[in-house]
């Protein structure tokens, strides 16, 4: 299970990109892909999430933290791939943020 306890063991690029967000002590109630572990994040407004680079607005080069999003882990396990060690998902993208089926919301 993947466990949010402490500042310290958030990756790097997730506190960058969603700190002020982050719920820390939570757990995801089942084992996920080794993959999708040290991406996992309970955030305060998506809830069970994975930090993820979205396909249509993901850099090709420099940084790409600042291009983090929180997606449903029910989203993500639907359909990801790994680019460059970050977790990349086609989810659609608008000026309102990323849009996924809310039924994949998990609190």
């Amino acid at each position: 299970m993947a466990t949010l306890m402490e500042r310290d063991i958030v990756h790097p690029d997730i506190f960058r990109a969603l700190d002020g967000m982050i719920v820390f002590g939570r757990t995801y109630p089942k084992a996920l892909p080794p993959d999708l572990v040290e991406w996992y994040v309970y955030v305060k407004d998506c809830g069970h999430s994975i930090a993820c680079l979205l396909e249509t607005t993901m850099p090709l080069d420099g940084p790409r933290h600042g291009h983090l999003v929180p997606i449903p882990v029910l989203t993500v396990l639907r359909h990801y791939r790994v680019d460059g060690g970050y977790i990349v998902v086609d989810v659609p993208y608008t000026s309102s943020g990323a849009k996924v089926d809310h039924a994949d919301e998990e609190w």
